[in-house]
């Protein structure tokens, strides 16, 4: 490629070719070609952009959900320990005066449990009307005696 501008350089000196010869001047096709080419990069950049924006916006949205409801199963899950406690508490005691007491709260506990397993299996994800009721039956075990 050198020789070939050292050469035309020289062709100029002599005055065999016009020194302006060298210029180039592409047509409007040639433009209208490399700005579609710019936008179309720029635009695809863009519009990746966008799509990923959105999906880590999703994805933050359904983390937060998805921990929201770890933490009210968490809450739950105390609140069904403290009550399943009590009830061992309250089997080892003596006395058959409430013990039909006993042991509806017990078929209450029992019968709560089965309602969650089956929230868990359809997939419910609040978890907060299982964890007043746990709260109501702890309260009621809490005073018999």
């Amino acid at each position: 490629m050198k020789v070939v501008v050292i050469n035309y350089d020289q062709l100029v000196d002599l005055d065999v070719l016009p020194p302006d010869a060298r210029t180039f001047s592409p047509s409007l096709p040639r433009y209208l070609i490399a700005a579609a080419a710019v936008t179309a990069v720029v635009g695809g950049a863009l519009a990746l952009y966008l799509v990923a924006q959105r999906a880590g916006g999703q994805a933050a949205a359904s983390g937060v959900r998805r921990e929201e409801s770890d933490d009210s199963r968490a809450v739950l899950s105390a609140e069904m320990a403290l009550v399943a406690r009590q009830i061992i508490a309250l089997d080892g005691r003596p006395g058959h005066r409430r013990a039909a007491q006993r042991a509806r709260l017990a078929v209450t506990y029992s019968t709560l449990l089965d309602e969650i397993a089956t929230a868990d299996r359809d997939g419910e994800s609040d978890y907060a009307h299982f964890t007043t009721r746990a709260k109501t039956l702890s309260g009621k075990l809490r005073g018999v005696k």
